[in-house]
């Protein structure tokens, strides 16, 4: 996927090192740059959408939890 495509992925939000972390359903992570408002998220079962910035890294455009899988 090129760099500036608009996305939606579904996953569990962790703390990372640098940045929050994405555990994709169905596997694979995205490093993510986000607001400090949707750090209130991190732990619970999310749904992002986002632009690809970078190899592993999305701007979040919008964040919101997900339902049960």
């Amino acid at each position: 996927m090129p760099s500036g495509v608009r996305c939606i992925v579904t996953g569990h939000l962790l703390p990372g090192t640098t940045l929050p972390v994405l555990h994709v359903d169905g596997g694979g992570e995205w490093r993510l740059e986000m607001s400090w408002r949707y750090r209130r998220l991190i732990g619970r079962r999310v749904e992002i959408e986002g632009v690809r910035d970078n190899f592993d890294i999305l701007n979040v455009v919008r964040a919101r939890e997900a339902g049960p899988r």
